[in-house]
């Protein structure tokens, strides 16, 4: 009997890897490469395949049938400019804007296809007393959004590929813009910035709302959004009210908005706070040792479409999972006393919420952020040489760091199922795309160098195969 089941199992696994279309391979690829990632054309659907070593990055351009059409190598900058935050592309050139959080200064690798030639250039501008907030890909142009301690303003860089030197916009806020928790003015920076060991920093995260988040992601108290070729940031750094702010990418305009949070029962000592942004509706969470609430907010009115509400005594009757206690292995609550047990965990940690839709219905994780190491890694554990130097832009690599925080989430949290009504619905949690692929990475075996990303809707994995000295796409 278990040698029937064991050939079952290996004829399961055997299936599910050959039944994944492979789009790219290369051969004999440098056995020192750290890292991978790639840039879709939306007008042409050429896709950018870039392999970095120790010291290089190799650029691989294939037309929208992963026909491939050139490669090209380059040195990488010098002085630490590692973090990529966005890129431009024109007639067949892309340029990767490129930064150092130490020094504040860009550049920029440039891999021009049509002279086929590549080169790297140091710009001669760097921040300054600046906090970054994120980049976004507006136009295939890279637009840099920056706030300073000393102004109430917002500071946008745009970057096209063809100049040194950014173009730049001063947004300029109201004085009573921005108010606090108790309707005092403040600024831009008081509402993104926080404390932590005594330096001033931006908890932040950018959410592709499209693809499954974890409660990590999710419970950061700044979250930057794209949602209708327009950047979302929304600040819960009070516990009273989300900002959410608008930035037209276009006009470079902002607007801003303050949603009231739920009201809960008694003190609002020791309550947690957060919210996600999806589909132009937010979704806010509170929750303390007694109560929890969760509201739907149309983002745009800030009319409440509907909420739940659960008590430490009640039973959560909107969910189709166990809570999950923290750690891989799933372990759930059990007992009389669950609801207050998960209570007790998310408003003594970093609570957060997240939503993602699969055939009309909306998988809504709620819990908390644990700081305890989950007890085992899967994915992580099955990469060889783990991850290069390079932090790879959210405007860029923002689905892969999706696949990577769900699949090692060590959140403690339910699932809940409802229709766009916020109505609970009755059924199983069924398997989504980052689900589907990480069962391939743990079927395939060690890889190296892995990467996650969308084109034209369909999910894509790429990665090198340690076995064969390959780099392969696969597409799901």
């Amino acid at each position: 009997m278990k040698l029937h089941l064991t050939i079952i199992l290996l004829l399961a696994s055997f299936l599910l890897c050959t039944a994944q279309k492979q789009v790219i391979e290369i051969a004999d690829v440098d056995k020192n490469i750290k890292e991978s990632f790639t840039i879709v054309d939306d007008e042409t659907g050429n896709l950018y395949l870039f392999l970095k070593s120790n010291s290089d990055y190799r650029c691989y351009l294939y037309n929208s049938n992963y026909e491939l059409l050139g490669t090209l190598i380059q040195k990488e900058l010098k002085r630490n400019k590692n973090d990529i935050l966005g890129y431009s592309i024109f007639e067949n050139n892309i340029s990767i804007v490129m930064y150092s959080a130490t020094s504040g200064e860009f550049g920029s690798l440039v891999f021009d296809f049509k002279t086929n030639s590549a080169e790297a250039i140091e710009y001669n501008f760097k921040l300054k007393r600046q906090f970054l907030v994120d980049s976004f890909i507006f136009e295939n142009k890279t637009q840099v959004y920056t706030i300073s301690k000393r102004k109430n303003e917002l500071v946008v860089f745009v970057f096209d590929g063809k100049n040194q030197t950014p173009t730049e916009k001063t947004i300029a806020f109201q004085e009573d813009e921005f108010l606090d928790r108790r309707d005092r003015p403040t600024s831009i920076y008081n509402i993104l910035t926080e404390i932590t060991n005594g330096v001033p920093i931006i908890n932040r995260e950018f959410i592709d709302a499209s693809v499954p988040n974890s409660i990590e992601k999710t419970s950061k108290t700044v979250k930057i959004y794209e949602y209708e070729e327009q950047c979302i940031v929304t600040s819960d750094r009070h516990d009273e009210f989300t900002y959410v702010l608008t930035i037209d990418p276009k006009k470079l305009q902002v607007t801003t908005k303050r949603m009231r949070q739920g009201e809960l029962e008694g003190s609002r000592l020791g309550t947690k706070t957060n919210s996600y942004f999806q589909g132009g509706t937010l979704y806010q969470i509170a929750v303390n040792r007694d109560q929890l609430k969760i509201r739907m907010v149309d983002a745009e009115s800030g009319e409440l479409i509907k909420e739940k509400s659960t008590t430490k005594d009640g039973t959560i009757g909107y969910t189709n999972t166990p809570i999950y206690k923290a750690g891989k292995k799933e372990k759930s609550y059990d007992g009389p006393n669950r609801t207050a047990q998960f209570l007790r965990q998310m408003s003594d940690s970093d609570a957060g919420i997240t939503v993602y839709e699969q055939d009309n219905i909306k998988q809504i994780t709620f819990g908390a952020f644990s700081e305890k190491e989950p007890e085992t890694a899967i994915l992580v554990g099955a990469f060889l040489g783990g991850f290069g130097g390079a932090l790879i832009g959210a405007a860029i690599g923002g689905t892969f760091s999706s696949f990577i925080s769900y699949n090692n989430t060590n959140a403690v949290r339910a699932i809940g199922l409802f229709d766009a009504s916020f109505n609970h619905l009755e059924g199983e949690v069924t398997k989504n795309p980052f689900d589907r692929i990480q069962r391939y990475v743990q079927i395939k075996g060690k890889i190296r160098s892995p990467t996650v990303f969308i084109k034209g809707n369909i999910y894509y994995f790429g990665s090198v195969d340690t076995n064969k000295s390959t780099y392969q796409i696969v597409q799901f």
